[in-house]
């Protein structure tokens, strides 16, 4: 009996899995029969104590391992691997294909980097090396070293055999590129045209030669836009002497699609991804300098408005702090929900890092706001009984500011999250009506506190 795709979450099951069941050998079927991408959000939102055990009991299956780590975004691979012991993590990556391991392999620590590199085989260390030495946003950076090649003169059944001696050694590709003696391409062949033709048959009698290269620094955005342009299911990856060191498939695309995708989104809101980032001081200070500037800003907008409004006697001083009190509510839920679509699955990290967003964007609007406020009374004011009142009434308002936009980027974030878990799925336009609604139920909540607090 099959399950309707979109309401399937086997991941939170699997983290259940290793909660609740006591016996092992129960426990280690569950997780051989369960696909390696369920494996891999399980992965994501389990405890380390329930990553270790999983680990543990997958270690006499090295390929399932491999599978798993490599299906889990590549940080997040790489933070998991770093807290195992250095001969498992070797033989994780030992099995992983070479541009998968290449990915995680970039963001793990130096020193880790090195060990797991030493460990593994000499053959797979100089397939590692040989995409690790080139920029990841290059073709070269996600290619897969490892190649099974044709040969112009070989027969069908020449080519059968070798696929078949070479098959659980190498991804699957649908198209086999063929080359001459000095590796360069002379044309491909689509797998499915080699099993209907003929065993005697030479392979240049049946390969295509009009195929799409790319150079080994050709930017990943020309990759994309080529094989969504063409419809390309592989790509060979030359170099200077259009020689064949490597090959791009659909199946990469699809993965750099979805980073470049999560990258953009944070983006459009001054933000990057922070996987790389170890420790809470590092992620403070990243947070604290996002923020400081529209902060900053918004307030000295306010103090520009406030002094025209002052002139004409019509608006009290504490409205200087409204652009403050509702562009930083825009900035951090807005930033929270980035944070959201850009991964919308239950990731304790990432909930973790909106939690430390949030309270640093309403930690930036009640220091700046409250500060700003207070020289600006000390500056009008000369009575002591006044600037005590006028210092009552900011911390207040700042207080409200504060609660305010704790409650807006909740929303924003952590309630899509939840969703996900139950098995919702919410997409990206219904966590941006949220959003929106959320911001303007925050705001109109806001101005209306600030005004009795103010009258």
């Amino acid at each position: 009996m099959t399950t309707p795709l979109k309401k399937r979450n086997r991941a939170l099951e699997i983290v259940k899995w290793l909660k609740n069941e006591d016996r092992e050998r129960m426990l280690r079927s569950k997780l051989l029969a369960a696909r390696p991408f369920d494996l891999a959000m399980a992965a994501l939102n389990m405890s380390s104590e329930d990553y270790d055990r999983m680990v543990r009991l997958l270690e006499t299956h090295p390929h399932k391992l491999s599978r798993l780590h490599a299906d889990m975004p590549p940080a997040q691979a790489a933070k998991r691997l770093d807290d195992i012991d250095s001969p498992l993590a070797a033989d994780i990556i030992e099995h992983m294909e070479p541009d998968d391991a290449a990915d995680v392999l970039r963001h793990m620590r130096e020193s880790r980097r090195k060990a797991c590199l030493q460990r593994v085989s000499d053959t797979h260390r100089n397939l590692l090396q040989k995409t690790l030495r080139h920029h990841p946003h290059t073709a070269a950076g996600h290619m897969n070293p490892r190649l099974l090649l044709l040969k112009p003169d070989m027969t069908v059944h020449d080519a059968l055999t070798l696929l078949k001696t070479k098959l659980d050694a190498l991804e699957l590709f649908e198209t086999l590129f063929v080359t001459d003696v000095d590796r360069v391409v002379c044309g491909f062949v689509v797998i499915e045209e080699l099993l209907r033709s003929g065993k005697t048959k030479k392979i240049k009698t049946i390969m295509h030669q009009d195929y799409f290269s790319v150079d080994m620094a050709d930017s990943i955005e020309d990759v994309v836009d080529a094989m969504r342009k063409y419809d390309i299911l592989a790509m060979p990856v030359l170099d200077e002497g259009k020689h064949i060191e490597g090959i791009i498939t659909l199946y990469d695309v699809l993965d750099i699609i979805q980073e470049e995708s999560r990258v953009d989104t944070l983006g459009f809101v001054g933000l990057r991804d922070t996987y790389k980032m170890s420790t809470w001081y590092e992620h403070l200070l990243y947070r604290i300098k996002s923020l400081l500037g529209p902060a900053l800003l918004f307030t000295l907008i306010g103090v520009l408005l406030g002094g025209m409004w002052q002139r004409l006697d019509e608006i009290p001083p504490v409205w200087i702090l409204l652009p403050l009190i509702l562009m930083t509510t825009a900035v951090a839920a807005s930033q929270s929900l980035a944070t959201t679509i850009a991964d919308l699955h239950l990731d304790k990290e990432r909930i973790r890092h909106v939690l430390i967003d949030t309270w640093l964007g309403a930690g930036m609007a009640l220091i700046v706001g409250t500060l700003t406020f207070l020289i600006i009374i000390g500056l009008d004011l000369s009575s002591t009984q006044s600037r005590f009142d006028a210092t009552v009434q900011a911390a207040l308002i700042a207080l409200v500011v504060f609660i305010g936009i704790l409650f807006a980027s909740f929303l924003a974030s952590v309630l899509p999250a939840a969703l996900k878990a139950l098995g919702r799925n919410p997409s990206s336009l219904s966590v941006a009506w949220l959003q929106a609604g959320s911001q303007l139920f925050v705001i109109v909540l806001l101005s209306s506190l600030i005004m009795i607090l103010i009258s």
